[in-house]
């Protein structure tokens, strides 16, 4: 009857939406599933990255440093663009060129130092109470009063001092 036809016609209407609507669905789990892996992505990335460019210039500064512990001065850090890592590198190569010019006014002076010690026949003696050394010029090999090494030890140093004077330098070391 008619009346059978519209409910049939109306059940298959309702049964293709129902699939169209269940296609929707899966369509739509798909694209947020696409999505949510995206951001999952992207949410690893961008920290990685970051993470990256905030270590890397640590790990420059380390390195330079580690040359400059093995006697390289001319290594130097290359300045980032993260304001308080470039201030620190700034500061790491300002230091690093102090220290060359330290080092080298060191060794200037202490070539001019030999130069004069060498040229002159007066006995010049370095005494290093932390360590015991004892540094001599080479007067003292010309002075026959004296061993090959000068004298040794404290009492050695303090009995070729001035009497006026002894007494003030043993209370000096």
């Amino acid at each position: 009857t008619g009346l059978d036809t519209y409910f049939d016609r109306e059940i298959e209407v309702t049964r293709e939406k129902l699939s169209f609507l269940r296609d929707q669905t899966a369509r739509v789990r798909t694209t947020l599933g696409c999505i949510g892996a995206v951001l999952l992505l992207v949410g690893f990335a961008v920290p990685w990255f970051a993470s990256r460019a905030m270590i890397g210039p640590i790990v420059n500064l380390q390195r330079a440093a580690q040359r400059i512990g093995q006697g390289d001065f001319d290594a130097r850090v290359p300045v980032s663009s993260v304001a308080e890592l470039g201030a620190l590198a700034t500061t790491f190569n300002a230091m690093t060129t102090e220290l060359q010019s330290s080092r080298e006014s060191l060794r200037r002076s202490e070539e001019r130092f030999a130069l004069a010690a060498r040229a002159t026949s007066e006995m010049i003696w370095d005494f290093d109470l932390m360590t015991g050394a004892v540094l001599l010029s080479g007067g003292f090999a010309e002075d026959d009063r004296f061993t090959d090494r000068g004298p040794a030890a404290e009492a050695d140093w303090l009995a070729r001092v001035h009497p006026d004077d002894r007494e003030k330098m043993q209370s000096d070391f």
